[in-house]
């Protein structure tokens, strides 16, 4: 689903849940976990204008924005200042087993899948539809100052994005044009380091860079609520991630930094609430993907060097290098 498609869809959506003023949140402690029912309130105009604003902005520009990111991730400050490397380190790789089911961020992976997105490629699964292969590629471009297997796909890189196709809810397509494409995104990520940097690059100026506000303006502190939005933004966007955190708010009664701040587990625990009712609502393919809530629900604890999470009924043990 398109980066547009989805603006338009959860501005409907918020739309349509703006039907209840009230705002109720029960807690049950039940021993290290905390369970709830939340009801979505009000959002504001304000939010729903900001939410209108950028999907006409989305549909209206040609690319993702790449901005300048770092070439080395370990000396950006923008990392550094939320989270250590190795926090990091784990959110990535977290993020990378959602999409491909490997904790080892899968560079060469690349296939059409049956979200409606065309092909997904890389270790965070861009997509022809989104046009992120299309900025990958181009940052390879820029990266490798010389010919790149991309130079022969860009045209049709450009066009795929947001074909008729990608505003269907689930359906697997191999654009025209790029059948062998695949193949070569495959062969030039386990070859060539500059490939795999490109994806580094636009991964964090893409969808990392964008929600590093949030961080700030809930006064988030801990790692997994960082990475749920992470999360959040490289499946939905970061558009929608900002606006589910202002519903979370909205349903948990507030924020860490709010004037009578709330704890911020709990602010998480209505994220992930506010995350799992739309992906309800979504529905098709991305109704199925429930399990990145659950994964996120079972995980409240970071250690220094590694965190523990159930994904499909199995505890997994994430660490960093």
């Amino acid at each position: 689903m398109s980066r547009v498609l989805l603006a338009t869809v959860l501005l409907a959506w918020l739309s349509a849940s703006a039907t209840s003023l009230g705002i109720k949140v029960d807690w049950i402690n039940n021993q290290d976990s905390l369970r709830f029912a939340a009801r979505l309130g009000t959002p504001s105009a304000d939010d729903l204008k900001k939410l209108e604003l950028a999907a006409v902005e989305a549909r209206d520009s040609d690319s993702l924005p790449v901005g300048d990111p770092p070439k080395h991730l370990n000396k950006s400050p923008q990392i550094t200042d939320y989270m250590s490397q190795c926090h990091y380190e784990i959110i990535l790789k977290i993020t990378s087993y959602l999409e491909t089911s490997k904790f080892d961020l899968e560079y060469d992976a690349c296939n059409a899948t049956t979200d409606a997105q065309g092909i997904s490629a890389g270790f965070n699964q861009f997509t022809t539809c989104s046009g992120s292969v299309e900025i990958v590629c181009r940052e390879y471009q820029s990266l490798k100052k010389s010919t790149t297997f991309c130079d022969k796909y860009m045209p049709t890189l450009n066009d795929a994005a947001g074909l008729p196709f990608c505003k269907k809810k689930s359906g697997e397509f191999t654009p025209s044009g790029l059948s062998s494409f695949c193949k070569d995104w495959t062969a030039t990520a386990r070859e060539d380091p500059l490939f795999r940097q490109a994806q580094i690059n636009v991964q964090f100026s893409s969808y990392f860079v964008p929600i590093t506000s949030l961080f700030s303006e809930y006064n988030l502190k801990t790692p997994q609520a960082m990475g749920q939005l992470f999360d959040i933004s490289i499946q939905l966007g970061p558009e929608a991630a900002k606006m589910l955190a202002a519903s979370a708010t909205i349903s948990a009664g507030g924020s860490p930094a709010s004037s009578l701040p709330i704890p911020e587990k709990r602010w998480l625990f209505a994220l992930l609430f506010q995350r799992s009712r739309y992906l309800t609502y979504l529905d098709g393919e991305y109704g199925k993907t429930q399990f990145r809530v659950e994964a996120y629900m079972s995980m409240m604890n970071f250690e220094v060097d590694h965190a523990d999470l159930i994904v499909g009924g199995e505890t997994v043990a994430v660490k960093c290098e």
